[in-house]
Parts: C-alpha cells; structure tokens; sequence
C-alpha cells in the first residue's frame, strides 16, 4: 500500500496527500481517516488529528479494532490541546472497546498528571502552551491500517512540472517488446530521460498495451503515464503532430483492458483534463468527444 510505504519511509507529508486523494475517490472509508489521523499526529497537528478521527468514528460502524484505534488517536489528540475531560472520555471508550489495551490504560492514567501539572501553571499564571515543546511524541500505536485493495491503486502525489527544454539523456529506445516489467521500469525513469520516453512510449503500438494487461488488468498509473507522455509532446515546441493519431489509439487500446473502469477512477482528473485540452486543436471534436468520454 502506497500510502502505507510513504509513512513507514518517513514521507508523512507524502502519505497524507495520498489518503486525501483517496478520501475525495470514496469519503467513506473510514481507514482512511485514521491513516490521515496518525499522520497529523506525528507532524504534532492536533487539530486536524481529531478532525480526522472524528469523522472516521462516524463511519466506522461495528469494526471494534479500528473504533478503537480512532478513539485512542481521538484522545491523543484532545489531550496535546488541553481538553482533558474529552480525552479522558475518548481513552474511556476505547477501554470499553478492548478492555486488555496498555496503551489506552496508560494514557488514561496519564492524564492525571497533565491535568495537575495544567492545574498547577493556571494557579502560578503561567501560560499554557497550546503547542508541546519541540521534541518527537512518542505514539506507541503508530502502524497505520491496511486499506481495501482497491486503495492500493491510488496516486502518488504528483510531481513538479517538467521543463520543455530537454536535457542530454543516454536513454535509447528499447529493443525487447514492451511488458510489464519494462513499462514498470519506464515509469520509473529519471526527469532526464522521460521527455525521450515519453517519445518512445507514444510510438508503441497500441494493440500492445491491451495485450500486456490482459491477464492482470491496468492499472491508474499507467494511463497517468500516458497522459503524462500526451501533455508533454504537445507542450513542445515541434510542429509535427506524428504522434497525436497513435496516442488516440493508444487510450482506445488501454481502454478495453479489465479493470479500466475502475483504474480511470483513481486516475488524476487533472492530468485528464490537461489531456483533453491539448489534444483538442489536434484532433476532430467527433474524436475528441470520445477521448473524453473514455477518460471520464
């Protein structure tokens, strides 16, 4: 799981992007809430940890170990603002849910000594922080949850804006026919070598693509991909449109492969949308009309 990787290797910011884009796809999955929920917390962003945890409560319905956790992260969150008695209830309720959890016991008893120590700077007029001091909050339940297979498809964030200028590049057109394996590898190409990529990939023809995925069906990125390769070539200052009627055939051919209904829904919509655009001075609006249908 994507989103799940980009927490594990640190990229939090990453992760959360990823779980937006699959809040707006479907808002309710309510892992979701809870993934984006442990994200906030470990950028120490209470309010929009207990906002997430709020509206995953609110659809999680009788799944006992993912209420729990909500209501654990919930409490977290409700304590770093200073509402002990809402923390208290939410560590309270999770108890209720999984009476053996250490981790809900310990903040709750913990929660006596926050309470005091507040008590104590409100007697002496100190002013309480409503940010912690800058030093890592330890969260022991930290593994986000695993999401619907379906989600495992979800963008990554997209990347910055690639220049039209080309740089040198040693990349050469493969000689082997294209499969899975050696698109995979041409996606993940360097900023260097994708404007010649992208030159390679508008040349296949397009029966292949629907002959690759086949057995497996396609996946969003590779129509992110194609899009991609599309908004590049018209973004160059070369008149020569060569590469126009082959792109067309090639969103036909991946749009007769299984599984394009469902990869076109995680599909960026504005790289969709970018697509249509350069494409219409290009091509017929009777053609036109049907890119876009296939595509949205």
């Amino acid at each position: 799981m994507l989103g799940n990787q980009f927490f594990k290797e640190g990229k939090v910011n990453d992760a959360i992007e990823f779980y937006s884009r699959a809040i707006e796809k479907d808002p309710t999955v309510p892992a979701l809430y809870a993934n984006r929920a442990q994200c906030y917390l470990k950028l120490e962003k209470w309010a929009e940890a207990l906002d997430n945890c709020t509206v995953g409560l609110q659809s999680a319905g009788s799944n006992t170990s993912l209420m729990t956790k909500l209501y654990y992260r919930k409490g977290l969150a409700e304590k770093q603002l200073k509402d002990f008695k809402a923390a208290r209830a939410s560590f309270e309720k999770g108890i209720e849910l999984e009476p053996t959890n250490d981790s809900l016991k310990k903040e709750l008893d913990s929660l006596v000594w926050a309470e005091k120590k507040s008590a104590r700077r409100t007697r002496e007029k100190q002013p309480i922080r409503t940010q912690p001091q800058k030093k890592s909050l330890k969260i022991p339940i930290e593994v986000v949850d695993k999401l619907p297979s379906i989600y495992s498809n979800t963008p990554a964030p997209a990347s910055s804006t690639k220049e039209t200028r080309r740089a040198k590049s040693t990349f050469e057109p493969p000689t082997e026919p294209l499969s899975q394996f050696l698109l995979t590898q041409l996606m993940r190409s360097s900023e260097v070598d994708l404007p010649y990529v992208y030159d390679y990939i508008l040349t296949v023809t397009p029966n292949t693509f629907r002959d690759v995925h086949s057995s497996s069906g396609i996946n969003y990125d590779v129509i992110d991909f194609v899009l991609d390769a599309i908004i590049y070539k018209a973004s160059e200052a070369s008149e020569s449109i060569d590469w126009v009627q082959n792109a067309v055939q090639i969103i036909r051919a991946i749009s007769t492969c299984p599984r394009f209904g469902i990869a076109k829904v995680f599909t960026s919509s504005e790289k969709v949308q970018s697509a249509l655009k350069v494409l219409e001075p290009k091509i017929s609006s009777t053609l036109h009309a049907e890119i876009k249908k296939i595509l949205t």
